[in-house]
């Protein structure tokens, strides 16, 4: 059975809260849950119009790692586009 976050994200998810902070590492994970669902909703469409989506599609897991590591590099390197975001 896949889990939606394993145990490599949560490792994942423990450093890169050393790295941006513990208070920031929730708003990393919302980014990069938004991300990973962003790029689903265009795996789903690019599967429907190319006639490719039945129910074995339903069964495709797409890892949060990358989106991990993408949002803290947002972060990291664009505070200023993060802060727009953030309670002042």
């Amino acid at each position: 059975d896949e889990e939606a976050l394993g145990a490599g994200d949560v490792i994942l998810a423990t450093v890169l809260g050393f790295l941006v902070g513990v208070d920031l590492i929730w708003f990393c994970i919302l980014i990069s849950i938004l991300l990973g669902g962003i790029v689903s909703f265009f795996l789903i469409v690019w599967l429907i119009i190319s006639g490719k989506y039945n129910k074995n599609a339903l069964m495709m897991f797409i890892p949060y790692g990358p989106y991990f590591i993408i949002s803290a590099f947002l972060m990291i390197y664009f505070p200023a586009a993060i802060q727009f975001f953030l309670p002042k």
